[in-house]
């Protein structure tokens, strides 16, 4: 089974026509993902809204847009898994959010972007009640890396504070795909995972061990045919190694049989 462990889907996505980086694909729809997945062969997708940049779907707090996810994954059960969005600079609501994700959404996951939210990883205030909730759940939270203030070794005080919560590195730390690895072996509770990276999948998979990498794509602002052949193509990577990889990391992470 391949399981997409970084998909974003939901009306939000028309917002970002006007943006630099704009959208490969329309998912606004569940239609539109599960399109692309079949197309690729991709089984299942931990799905979440994308970032709000203004525009017309008005949503910064993403209570619209975790509602619509929390819809779509009732209509394609099989194929989609909500992941929370929130954004931890509204508090009281943003913990109140996802409450409500995490219990009656039934979501299993939560995605938080320390760069484009403007927060501190490690923010005792604004963040770490977050990730209590998280805790209790034992729902793995993803942190977007890349520019500041998300670069890897912030969050290493994070993991350390939170032993027992799975973290999820996206894109590797991005352009600081070192860094990521660096911190993750000094942290057993970090993962990374694959989306928009291009550096030494393979070396890194066995330096940390291959069962703390999880396969993603960054659909629909990147390939996910090119994200999937970057795990493929691996020669350096045994078949069951690439499975785990590309599904049972997930799935065990998440919780999806």
């Amino acid at each position: 089974m391949i399981i997409d462990a970084y998909a974003q889907m939901g009306p939000g996505i028309a917002n970002h026509a006007s943006q630099l980086i704009i959208p490969m694909h329309d998912t606004s729809t569940p239609e539109g993902l599960i399109a692309i997945m079949d197309r690729i062969g991709i089984d299942r997708s931990i799905v979440f809204a994308p970032k709000w940049v203004g525009g017309r779907f008005v949503d910064p707090d993403y209570v619209q847009s975790n509602r619509y996810v929390a819809d779509a994954v009732k209509q394609h059960p099989k194929r989609l898994v909500g992941c929370a969005r929130v954004n931890p600079n509204y508090g009281a609501d943003a913990v109140k959010e996802l409450e409500r994700c995490l219990g009656e959404y039934g979501f299993k996951g939560v995605m938080l972007d320390p760069e484009w939210e403007n927060f501190h990883p490690g923010d005792t205030a604004l963040v770490y009640p977050l990730l209590e909730i998280a805790r209790a759940k034992k729902a793995p939270v993803v942190f977007h890396s890349w520019y500041a203030p998300s670069e890897p070794a912030l969050f290493w005080k994070v993991a350390t504070d939170f032993p027992d919560l799975q973290i999820v590195i996206a894109h590797m730390g991005g352009r600081l795909t070192v860094d990521a690895a660096l911190i993750a072996e000094r942290a057993p509770n970090l993962n990374l995972e694959t989306s928009d990276h291009m550096y030494r999948l393979g070396p890194f998979a066995k330096r940390l061990g291959v069962r703390r990498i999880l396969f993603g794509t960054n659909t629909p602002f990147a390939a996910p045919e090119a994200e999937l052949y970057k795990v493929t193509v691996r020669k350096d990577l045994t078949s069951e190694e690439k499975d785990l990889i590309l599904g049972g990391n997930a799935a065990r992470l998440y919780g999806l049989g």
